[in-house]
């Protein structure tokens, strides 16, 4: 199975891989550019997991109220567009 994780700059979305892949946690992150690829194995189950460098749009940090009206504002406009996945 693969997994794209995407979202707003800074929203966590490396974070939560790490976290998934290994449980553990660090504040020491710097900004993904581009993207980072890891395979998560759990039990029987192996997942590539795409992590997309931050964007202006998409995934919210529920504690970062601020962001959840601009990430409604381009869940709407996604829905308008067309998303071709090769």
């Amino acid at each position: 199975m693969e997994l794209s994780l995407v979202g707003l700059q800074n929203a966590g979305k490396t974070s939560l891989l790490n976290a998934i892949a290994t449980g553990g946690y660090s504040e020491d992150m710097i900004p993904t550019v581009g993207f980072n690829m890891r395979k998560v194995t759990k039990g029987n189950v192996t997942i590539k997991v795409w992590d997309l460098g931050g964007q202006r749009r998409y995934v919210v940090d529920a504690a970062d109220r601020d962001s959840v009206p601009i990430s409604r504002r381009a869940l709407i406009q996604s829905r308008t567009k067309r998303y071709v996945v090769t």
